[in-house]
């Protein structure tokens, strides 16, 4: 991408819209038997409340329950939050990206022996952390991954009005060059070592069964 020819774009034939009510992703799939990952994915909102980019629900039996979560909001008051299981958690310092209405690529490098040395990158950029969090405390009920909503029981914080699209994880900690060269690629264009320790990826650009499910392009089905 030439960043003085204009803003930032995916690489993407299409995205998925969530209203901000109740459109959400369940993948129905753990792709990580932890949260130490990498999640990767472009994001263009106007939310400016309480935006959920995806969650592990951990065992909730009722809505609001947060027993063995695992979330990321890509806004909370004003700052991007990783939350892992009521007690550890880190802020990122308010970078202006989350609801400028803007498709910016965010990849958040979670690591859960100690929370507040995961890393965010915004448009391959390593954004400061602000000070603020605990140490980690490990998820005891990890959950199946959902994109866009914090939890899986009841309606509590869905992201949007927003678009998304290529959603990848993987099982390692991408490094800044990594995130760099796959940020603008669709799953097509990644290369063999791109994907190596890739466990999903969604382009978010085609569904199954009129529009009820999504495909994933590396996992080979809904």
């Amino acid at each position: 991408h030439d960043y003085n020819a204009g803003a930032v774009e995916p690489c993407s034939t299409g995205a998925v819209y969530f209203d901000g009510t109740d459109d959400y992703i369940d993948t129905n799939a753990k792709p990580v038997d932890t949260a130490d990952a990498t999640y990767c994915f472009w994001l263009n909102s106007t939310d400016a409340g309480y935006g959920v980019a995806f969650s592990h629900s951990g065992g909730a039996t009722s809505e609001g329950e947060r027993t063995g979560a695992f979330h990321a909001n890509y806004q909370e008051s004003g700052e991007s939050l990783l939350y892992l299981n009521n007690s550890a958690y880190m802020y990122w310092v308010d970078t202006g990206f989350a609801d400028d209405g803007k498709w910016h690529h965010w990849a958040v490098v979670v690591d859960i022996s100690d929370v507040r040395t995961s890393k965010l990158y915004i448009d391959g950029i390593l954004i400061a952390y602000d000070g603020s969090g605990t140490a980690s405390d490990s998820p005891n009920s990890y959950g199946n991954l959902l994109i866009g909503k914090y939890d899986i029981v009841g309606t509590d914080r869905f992201i949007g009005p927003a678009y998304m699209c290529n959603f990848g994880v993987w099982d390692v900690h991408l490094t800044q060059p990594q995130i760099k060269s796959i940020m603008h690629k669709d799953y097509a264009a990644l290369s063999a070592s791109e994907k190596t320790s890739l466990v999903s990826w969604w382009n978010l650009d085609s569904t199954f069964s009129n529009d009820i499910a999504v495909y994933d392009n590396h996992y080979g089905g809904s």
